[in-house]
């Protein structure tokens, strides 16, 4: 039986364009590849990025296509802030289509080694800029969380809060998708055109799965190979239901926890007089050291129990005014797992 539809060329202009858009992938951009913090992958991940921002397929297949992929497409401009790519090599520079892509943010990318060259105001504005136009923002776990080092499921020690959460508090953004875990699956590129799964030409390699949904969890482990370690781990916690969404629920907790904190530290540092007291607006308040209760605690306190590691001894206290208004603001906070497809031997 012959694969080919001869008759496409007869069809109607309109019809053509409709078939031409279905063809477009829905991409999930990033600026850079994944940070050096993520150990746990064994994968060359920059594989992954560099198929991810390549122009579609159909830009390349005739006029008509190439027209209807420019209507809503671009590669983006080089990013402001990059080094001299003479030093550090040549930018990232991605395919973004705003009607269709998420554009995905990295704290601590390729450049974070070198920060005296990088111009953090013109990378953040940059970001920003894009983010308007996109139709989702997505960002790891340890910017919302930095106790997270990138995995959901693998802490190691706690990075230090301030400034972390701060553009999350002030943004006016009301959205993320929130990567708890990045897990490679390693097939080939008929494999992924049979499944679908990234994309119906498989130029979707990034995808962002919500982390409840166990059933669309399951079809990436049907493609996953037995040699990806960190994919078998995974998929082993996953779908141990009951303990796997007790983890989901703990994290949506402790999101709630550090967003009123630093929404209090922020009204703190500008304007002590505007934070309410901390025994006010947080519950079961105890020292670290001694384990008991106090009758006051400080800002410094507050600080020192969260290097401890202490911040979820206490709990935001819900009936409070405040904290009420302070959740209502809050950001919806999306948990999302990416699957990467990597066509390399990686494992």
């Amino acid at each position: 039986m012959a694969e080919d539809f001869t008759l496409f060329p007869s069809l109607p202009p309109e019809v053509r364009r409709l078939i031409w858009k279905q063809c477009l992938p829905k991409r999930v951009v990033e600026l850079d590849s994944l940070p050096s913090h993520y150990p746990h992958i064994q994968c060359q991940v920059y594989w992954t990025t560099s198929a991810n921002a390549k122009p579609p397929v159909i830009t390349q297949v005739c006029h008509e296509s190439r027209a209807v992929a420019m209507e809503t497409g671009r590669v983006l401009k080089e990013d402001p802030s990059t080094p001299d790519p003479r030093f550090f090599g040549p930018p990232l520079r991605p395919w973004f289509n705003p009607q269709t892509d998420v554009i995905c943010q990295y704290p601590g990318d390729k450049w974070g080694d070198y920060g005296p060259f990088v111009d953090i105001k013109k990378r953040r504005a940059y970001f920003l800029q894009l983010a308007t136009e996109a139709q989702g923002v997505a960002v790891l776990a340890d910017r919302i969380d930095p106790c997270d080092d990138g995995s959901f499921f693998e802490k190691s020690g706690w990075g230090h809060p301030v400034g972390l959460s701060r553009n999350f508090v002030k943004s006016d953004c009301k959205e993320y998708l929130v990567c708890l875990e990045a897990v490679a699956i390693h097939i080939d590129k008929e494999k992924a055109l049979d499944s679908q799964v990234f994309g119906r030409l498989a130029e979707e390699p990034i995808q962002l799965v919500h982390a409840s949904d166990i059933t669309r969890i399951r079809q990436f482990h049907k493609l996953s190979s037995p040699k990806d370690s960190e994919a078998k781990k995974f998929f082993k916690i996953a779908f141990v239901e009951r303990d796997y969404l007790k983890q989901l629920a703990k994290w949506r907790r402790r999101t709630e926890v550090w967003f009123v904190f630093h929404k209090w530290l922020i009204t703190y540092q500008e304007n002590p007089s505007a934070a309410p007291p901390l025994l006010d607006i947080w519950l079961q308040v105890q020292t670290i050291s001694k384990k008991e209760f106090q009758d006051e605690i400080s800002p410094t306190d507050l600080l020192l129990c969260i290097d401890e590691g202490g911040l979820y001894n206490y709990a935001p206290n819900d009936e409070n005014q405040w904290v009420k208004s302070v959740l209502d603001a809050m950001p919806n906070f999306h948990p999302v797992i990416m699957f990467r497809h990597c066509e390399l031997d990686c494992c």
